[in-house]
């Protein structure tokens, strides 16, 4: 028997299907990296062969068998394996007619596991037997030796050695029966003791008791008969008696059913009639309803409407026809002042003329002379070498002189011409006051009407915000309840969408009135992840755990298995009894002293959750730490003072007995993540329908004074809309314009006195900056004083004249413009004027036209409110009549209901007749068949009844004496009942059986175990001769091949000393013929061919059907490696070997070479045919 095939799916580091087919008879190899899953199919192989300790496949439990513990999707792990069975002499016992023998064994994540052999499912001892009957027991295994452990065969103690020569030997399984047998016997020895003790203490003396109470019991017996005879009697008269209450208890219900039936068919009327009336008031009812909907509603908001718009109107058109008066009034005052100016400017324009005239005259005389008084300057300043005192250093102080003096002189000018301004203006602003005073009456009125409407809307404004009531807050309110309602319509669809994806845990309440509150919910659903990035790493922490249930105690627990209609498996977790496995202080403390700040973290310590959960998150999230990286894991993990189990951020697992887990995990279907957003959602939806409860409670306050402020709305709205009609036309009106050009000349006023007091202070500092320049010049050097003083004698000369005439040409030419001013005033007053005239004729027009528009207008509304009105009237009166007819039949209606209620009580007074009737029949009827079901013997003797010469002759037996008789014969029974034992018949028939049962079972169990003994004994020299043959066999081989491959050398299994042949053999090697003490003075690679070496001993004697190797060779040189795959494969031909190496000087000389890869976070296998 050899593997041809092995399938392996979701078994460790093979997360997919694979099957590794294609199996050498002989000699098979199997090479990768570390870490690519090729030791895996060692271990797939031993789980099959049903391996016991686990350690040997380096797990702690079978849920770790699974790929990635079932963290990514996987939750079955399954290997079958195909055996040849085609040689029947390695064939199990009991298989020998099969070809092949496919042995498949799965685990799911949960615990559940099974074996299946060729399809059919198979107990664990089935498997385990048909493996020993080939020398496969995977336990204690010499066809097996895993990486590492090559020198535990050399660390064997002698029975374990003598364990591999009884499995060559084929007498192991005869000694595992043996042991069977053994506790067999054991077992009927007892078994035998307990019948001893129960027939003598038991059995016997319930006998004696049971013989003494069974006379008792025969008086007893002779009792019961007379009762049943006589009970026959008085059963049968009183079933006579009921059977007469039967027939004539059906003769008085004929008329009561004839009345109740009469009663019905009026109550039917009255309904039918009531029901017509219902659907006539429905259709009266809807049809008003329709008018209010389809035109009444519509109609009152429509005359409401109109009789706004034509108040509107009304309004509109008097302050139309107003203003056009207004504007005939001020072009006809305008056309007056028109005329006026027109003579006025032409007066001025001739004043002008004539001033401009003897001016030029002055002109040309001042200019002569200024012309002069320059030249003679121009002199002077060439003769002065004053310095330069103005900033930039290009004039001289003579020259600064002259320009501060010409500048007074400007300054001057501008002094009068302001002044000059201001007295015009303030002459102008006089006329136009007194102007305005005597037209001020009519402005007045309308003044009067302005404040009049300003005061009721300020009115109107005050009352308005009074009303608690704002039409943007009301709009914002409902903006936001839009915007909440699309955001909670859109978690809610998150939220179904997410719990779709998330198996929740529901149940059923397991008894009334059960308090809720103690199931607190999986464990998932109570958490709050702190650190999103550690998600992952709390995934695997938690495992399965994660969709426990926590519960307050475990009697609620044991409710909801029982009765709680749960949907699928659970594990709960009540809060009072549970362990609270947490890692103490000072192993954390130590922990992140080792990993650095921030690096190690307690897992419990990442997630949040309420203080009442804290015993069943301890037992969770409490024996683990996480780390940032797996350095930092490794670190924390593996140390003496910490060793507790560690997961890295990216989901790697680090146990402290040596296991490592990893490799690429599918984050897109966490459940903790999905958990944490489902709940997260959830939050944000009760949030959010929170504040739309808030916002329609604010609406419907609201809404109670809407109205009241939307009417005071109206009111404010036209009463604002007719002031600012009024304010158009006071607008319109000449008082008003003259008012505001009144107004006017008082700014150019103020603007013309302040213009001449800049200039006076600007005149001041002039005359200033003069005295300083000339006292500056005085100081310089009068080298050419002669000459200068000649000219500065002509320059005063000049200058007195060219004063003078700069006098009199500056008193005319004010003069001038003083006249120019008012020429420029009265040409701009007569052109505002005219342009004043043309916009009151156009205004005056666009007034006109803008009556006779709201006039038609109003005139068509008015007809128009007219109809409207009459149409509602029409529909009100409508609605009237439809009230009247609607009334009239409900009062119909109110009145066949009083007649149904007359009628329905006197039909329930006829049915309560009929029913106690029926019931007094009912109660006959129903004693009647008690009696027949109770007695069956009256169906057949009922005929006999009252008939006389039958034991049922009535006139000549008393019934009453025979019911007196029996009730005291009934007493005395009583009384010897309770001294009776009823069951004393079958009780001792029961003890007289069980008696004889035990003693036979006694004789059967002493003879068995008298043949038990007798083969043990017989097996025990048998097995005892084959294991002496087994040995010298082994003994000789296992020298010879250790020999071979270690030249000088020689080994022996021998007795070891103060022991025999069954007690154990322990191996001793010789090197040049000095035999060692210890074996541990050999070296690793010597080492590891001793123990090869015995295993290929067995293997010559009786070969197993297969070897598995795995990284034998790890400790020896090439050479050792070369000829120990060399003897593999030319001189042990008659087994499977399956050998895992890393060496190609081993795996060169197999038929089969199976390499292995780890791609994308799994394995996978290539097979390689070898050719010699």
């Amino acid at each position: 028997m050899y593997i041809e095939e092995i399938i392996v799916d979701g078994f460790k580091s093979y997360a997919q299907r694979t099957v590794i087919a294609g199996f050498d008879p002989t000699f098979n190899a199997i090479t990768g990296l570390n870490g690519s899953g090729k030791s895996n199919i060692l271990d797939a192989i031993c789980f099959v062969l049903g391996i016991t300790n686990l350690s040997q496949v380096r797990v702690n439990n079978l849920q770790e068998l699974v790929y990635k513990q079932g963290q990514a999707g996987v939750t079955k792990a399954s290997v079958s394996i195909v055996f040849n069975n085609t040689n029947p002499k390695q064939s199990p016992v009991g298989y020998e007619s099969y070809d092949r023998i496919t042995v498949n064994r799965q685990v799911v994540m949960g615990g559940r596991n099974k074996y299946l052999i060729n399809g059919h499912t198979a107990m664990v001892q089935r498997v385990q037997n048909l493996f020993l009957s080939v020398q496969l027991n995977v336990n204690n295994p010499h066809f097996l030796i895993m990486q590492g452990r090559i020198t535990k065969v050399i660390n064997m103690k002698p029975p374990e050695i003598l364990a591999m020569i009884e499995e060559a030997a084929g007498t192991r399984l005869f000694e595992i029966k043996k042991k069977d047998s053994l506790k067999l016997i054991a077992k009927k020895s007892k078994r035998v003791e307990e019948i001893e003790k129960i027939l003598n203490e038991e059995i016997t003396p319930t006998l004696q008791n049971l013989e003494r109470e069974r006379t008792h019991y025969s008086k007893f017996i002779n009792n019961q008969t007379e009762i049943a005879q006589l009970t026959k009697f008085s059963t049968a008269h009183e079933y006579v008696r009921m059977q007469k209450i039967l027939s004539e208890s059906s003769q008085g219900l004929d008329a009561l059913e004839n009345s109740r039936e009469e009663q019905k068919q009026r109550s039917q009327e009255i309904r039918s009639l009531i029901d017509a009336k219902n659907k006539q008031i429905k259709e009266i009812a809807s049809k008003k309803d329709k008018e209010m909907e389809g035109g009444f509603k519509e109609a009152e908001k429509f005359v409401e409407k109109l009789s706004k718009d034509l108040v509107k109107l009304n309004s509109e058109l008097k302050h139309a026809e107003e203003s056009v008066k207004e504007q005939e009034k001020g072009k006809k005052a305008s056309n007056e002042s028109l005329k006026e100016l027109k003579v006025s400017i032409s007066k001025k324009e001739k004043e002008c003329a004539n001033v401009e005239s003897s001016n030029s005259k002055f002109e040309d005389k001042h200019k002569q002379f200024t012309n002069e008084l320059a030249d003679l300057q121009r002199q002077y300043q060439t003769l002065s070498t004053g310095l330069s005192a103005d900033p930039e250093g290009e004039k001289t102080l003579s020259k600064q002189l002259m320009d501060a003096e010409r500048d007074i002189i400007d300054a001057a000018t501008e002094i009068k011409q302001s002044n000059m301004k201001v007295e015009n203006i303030t002459k102008t602003l006089k006329e136009k006051k007194q102007s305005a005073k005597s037209v001020g009456k009519e402005y007045v009125e309308f003044q009067q009407k302005v404040d009049g409407l300003s005061q009721s809307v300020k009115t109107l404004e005050d009352s308005l915000k009074k009303i608690d009531y704002d039409e943007k807050k009301e709009a914002d309110l409902l903006a936001r309840k839009r915007q909440e309602e699309q955001i909670v319509s859109k978690l809610r669809e998150e939220v179904e969408q997410l719990s779709s994806q998330i198996s929740d845990f529901r149940y059923s309440d397991p008894e009334k009135g059960f308090d809720r509150s103690k199931v607190k919910g999986l464990v998932a659903n109570l958490i709050t992840v702190e650190e999103p990035k550690a998600t992952l790493a709390l995934e695997v922490v938690a495992g399965g755990k994660l969709f426990n249930v926590i519960v307050d105690n475990e009697e609620t627990g044991k409710q909801l298995l029982k009765n709680g209609k749960l949907a699928r498996r659970v594990t709960i977790l009540p809060l009072n009894n549970i362990n609270k496995r947490k890692v103490e202080d000072k192993t954390v403390k130590k922990a992140q002293s080792l990993g650095g700040k921030g690096q190690v973290n307690l897992a419990l310590s990442l997630v949040g959750f309420d203080e009442e959960l804290e015993n069943a998150m301890n037992f969770v999230f409490g024996n683990a730490f996480i780390c940032e990286n797996s350095a930092v894991a490794k670190k924390v993990t593996f140390d003496d003072l910490v060793r507790t189990k560690s997961v890295t951020i990216q989901g790697d697992v680090f146990d402290p007995s040596g296991t490592l887990t990893g490799g690429s995990r599918q984050n897109s279907n966490s459940p903790l993540k999905n958990l944490q957003k489902l709940n997260e959602k959830k939050k944000e939806l009760d949030e959010h329908e929170e504040a739309l409860e808030e916002i329609k409670k604010q609406l419907d306050k609201m809404a109670s004074s809407a109205s009241s402020y939307r009417e005071k709305k109206k009111q404010f709205e036209l009463k604002s809309h007719e002031l600012e009609l009024l304010k158009e036309r006071i607008g319109q009106n000449p008082h008003h314009q003259l008012l505001e050009k009144v107004k006017e000349l008082e700014e150019q006023l103020e603007g013309a006195k302040q213009s001449a007091k800049e200039n006076e202070e600007k005149e001041k500092s002039l005359k200033k900056l003069c005295e300083d320049l000339r006292s500056q010049m005085k100081n310089f050097s009068s080298t050419r004083e002669d000459r200068m003083k000649q000219l500065e004698k002509k320059i005063a000369e000049v200058k007195v004249k060219e004063a003078s005439s700069t006098k009199e040409a500056r008193s005319k030419q004010q003069e001038i413009q003083q006249h120019k001013l008012e020429l420029e005033d009265l040409k701009a007053e007569l052109k505002s004027t005219e342009e004043q005239i043309e916009q009151l004729e156009d205004g005056r027009k666009e007034l006109l036209k803008e009556y006779e528009r709201i006039k038609d207008l109003s005139s068509e509304k008015r007809n128009e409110l007219e109809e409207a009105e009459s149409e509602l009237e029409e529909k009100k009166g409508k609605m009237i009549s439809c009230d009247k007819r609607m009334t009239a039949i409900v009062q119909e209606k109110d009145d066949l209901s009083k007649e149904l209620t007359d009628v329905d009580i006197e039909l329930k007074k006829i049915e309560h007749k009929i029913a106690h009737h029926n019931e007094d029949q009912m109660h006959a009827a129903k004693f009647v068949k008690h009696l027949e079901e109770k007695f069956v013997w009256i169906a057949k003797e009922k005929q006999f009844f009252g008939k006389p010469g039958t034991p049922y002759d009535f006139k000549a037996r008393n019934p009453a004496a025979v019911q007196k008789e029996l009730n005291e014969l009934t007493e005395e029974q009583a009384t010897l009942s309770k001294q009776v034992n009823k069951k004393v018949m079958s009780m001792f028939e029961k003890a007289e059986q069980e008696y004889k049962d035990l003693v036979e079972k006694r004789a059967i169990i002493e003879k068995d175990k008298e043949k038990i003994e007798a083969v043990i004994s017989e097996l025990d020299g048998q097995k005892n001769k084959a294991l002496e043959v087994t040995w010298q066999k082994v003994n000789k081989d296992f020298g010879s091949i250790f020999s071979t491959l270690l030249p000088g050398t020689t080994a022996k299994l021998e007795i070891p000393e103060g022991m025999t042949v069954v007690d154990g053999l322990e191996m001793k090697v010789a090197f040049g013929g000095v035999w060692k003490e210890s074996l541990s003075e050999l070296s690793g690679g010597q080492r590891s061919l001793l123990a090869l070496s015995i295993i290929l001993a067995l293997l010559l004697f009786k070969p197993a059907p297969m070897y598995i190797l795995d990284e034998i060779d790890a400790a020896l040189d090439l050479s050792h490696t070369q000829n120990i795959g060399q003897m593999l494969k030319n001189h042990f031909s008659q087994s499977q070997f399956i050998v895992v190496s890393l060496k190609e000087d081993m795996f060169r000389n197999a038929n089969v070479l199976f390499r292995t890869k780890f791609v994308d976070g799994v394995s996978t296998v290539t097979r390689t045919k070898r050719t010699t």
